[in-house]
């Protein structure tokens, strides 16, 4: 009977032993397969993580270069008004200078022509008018120019045209304002190119002024 409690008692210690070494493989491979599932789920993480900072480095990239462009295209425009300005200033400015002059074409040369005297005769059989030396080629006339344009019909009978010396860029507005529709005519006068819609209201414009809107706003304004 002793030899045999002996062998139970044997029996169950191994047990027990056997049973202990079970759960604690099971537990360690439980933390071993847990730390595995979660270092794999720290590394996406850490992975996602890292694009989303290189999402974020390449946006404010993005912001910075657009600032920059903004800043220069800002640079740009800010330089085209100014030169805006200046051909505007410019372009008054030369017209201005040439405010009493008169441009002659048609008149044929002539070996040994006297200019002065050919065009003084000129004037006095196209406009009945007599225009002392002292009032030509001068840049600063009298109203010889204003007289002498009042009277220039006499002057198509003679197969000549007589009109205001007007700037390339003055002419290139007054054909910009004939071609537009809502134009009826342009013209120059003074130092000014002015036109009259075709609702018969006469304005006056600048170089590179733009029509349609100027047109437009002066509607609008009207209306209300």
């Amino acid at each position: 009977m002793e030899i045999k409690r002996l062998k139970n008692i044997v029996t169950t210690s191994s047990l027990d032993k056997t049973l202990t070494n079970f759960w604690k493989d099971i537990r360690n491979q439980i933390r071993t397969d847990i730390k595995a599932e979660l270092t794999a789920e720290l590394d996406i993480l850490k992975q996602e993580l890292t694009d989303e900072k290189n999402k974020v480095k390449a946006l404010v990239s993005e912001r910075d270069k657009l600032k920059d462009e903004m800043l220069n295209f800002a640079k740009r425009q800010n330089n085209l008004d100014n030169e805006v300005r200046a051909a505007v200033i410019m372009g008054n400015n030369e017209q201005y200078s040439r405010k009493r002059n008169i441009k002659l074409l048609g008149m044929k040369e002539n070996e040994n022509e006297n200019l002065r005297n050919d065009f003084k005769k000129l004037v006095t059989e196209c406009a009945s008018m007599n225009i002392p030396d002292n009032q030509i080629v001068a840049i600063h006339r009298s109203d010889t120019k204003t007289d002498v344009m009042k009277n220039r019909q006499g002057f198509k009978g003679k197969g000549l045209n007589i009109f205001d010396n007007v700037t390339k860029r003055n002419s290139e507005l007054i054909n910009r304002l004939k071609n537009n529709s809502d134009i009826y005519s342009a013209w120059y006068f003074n130092g000014k190119i002015y036109a009259r819609s075709t609702l018969g209201k006469r304005y006056s414009f600048e170089l590179y002024e733009n029509i349609k809107e100027r047109i437009a706003a002066s509607t609008n304004r009207a209306r209300h």
